[in-house]
């Protein structure tokens, strides 16, 4: 029997650079024999270990708001069952507002919570301009979350500086976990024969500009087409990433439609997922890489073009960058 049984929560489970994170933390507690329950709206993940993690699927119906808004409603209620079912002592959240929930937990038993932050929703949602008492009512669920919380996990140096300042939290509680740079990165420039889609691209010399991510309204991809639909000079972009969800296809059919109608999708490839040393490739021969999205804590794209010493032009605040 396994010495130790944790419990995470996080609602969907892609390919990407926070789901790489996580990802990666069910491997290492598999490794050191922990038994991980998940609950999650994402199917199990190719290739999970089946005897020390187990996938409890929940409201994997509908379109991506509904299953989010009913994973909210659901999370605290099967966080119970199977605390107490599985004797579980220790549980694994991904952002202070789900920590808030487990309030009970923390009142009623000797549970432990860790919480895990990559960016605080109550200032992406001023960025947006939503509404003011929305707002405040998130940011009161982070302050609670926060504190029910035995330990505060966050991804860089800033993050943690506003975690203590804005909601006085104790240094000692906090730990700074960098979202890294996979090694492969240097490695697929050192080791690995040339395997760049621009040697395949028509026009030469033209300016190569590189974007990529999930295909998903939140990058706001348009931005970019619309705005080299402009250009005077020869360039192409190479778009890598593919539509993770059903409700996503729309939005990548919309963009393909945009290239068309600005006259410039003979300057535009689908890249669709590139495995990694093609990505890297193809990355680090670019001219330019450029983030359109305005849903960003700590993108590893991004922060594998500035390794590569690629120019970099992002919508992201600045104050997340601080390593």
């Amino acid at each position: 029997m396994n010495a130790r049984i944790y419990l995470t929560g996080l609602s969907e489970i892609r390919e990407g650079g926070s789901y790489h994170r996580f990802r990666r933390m069910l491997r290492a507690l598999d490794g050191h024999g922990i038994t991980v329950h998940v609950i999650t709206t994402s199917p199990a993940l190719e290739g999970a270990n089946q005897n020390n993690i187990k996938w409890h699927q929940i409201c994997s119906f509908g379109p991506l708001a509904l299953r989010t808004y009913l994973y909210f409603m659901c999370f605290f209620p099967c966080c119970l069952y199977w605390v107490l079912a599985r004797r579980i002592k220790t549980i694994v959240v991904f952002g202070p507002i789900y920590a808030a929930l487990l309030l009970p937990l923390r009142i009623f038993s000797d549970r432990r919570i860790f919480c895990m932050v990559r960016g605080m929703l109550s200032r992406e949602m001023t960025y947006q301009k939503r509404n003011f008492a929305i707002i405040k009512g998130i940011a009161f669920l982070e302050m609670l979350g926060f504190k029910v919380s035995n330990r505060i996990i966050v991804v860089s140096k800033t993050l943690a500086e506003d975690v203590k300042r804005q909601y006085r939290q104790k240094e000692g509680k906090i730990f700074y976990l960098p979202n890294e740079i996979p090694s492969i990165t240097l490695n697929c420039l050192e080791n690995t024969p040339p395997r760049s889609l621009w040697k395949t691209t028509p026009e030469n010399p033209f300016l190569r500009i590189f974007t990529g991510g999930v295909i998903t309204r939140r990058k706001y991809f348009e931005s970019l087409l619309y705005t080299t639909s402009k250009l005077k000079i020869p360039y192409h972009i190479i778009i890598a990433g593919k539509p993770s969800q059903k409700d996503d296809m729309a939005y990548f059919k919309f963009l393909k439609e945009v290239a068309e109608n600005k006259g410039i999708d003979r300057h535009v490839s689908w890249a669709g997922g590139l495995e990694r040393e093609a990505l890297v490739k193809t990355l680090g021969e670019s001219d330019l890489f450029i983030s359109t999205s305005r849903h960003e804590g700590m993108s590893n794209l991004l922060l594998e073009a500035l390794a590569l010493d690629v120019p970099c032009f992002a919508k992201i605040p600045l104050k997340v960058w601080s390593f």
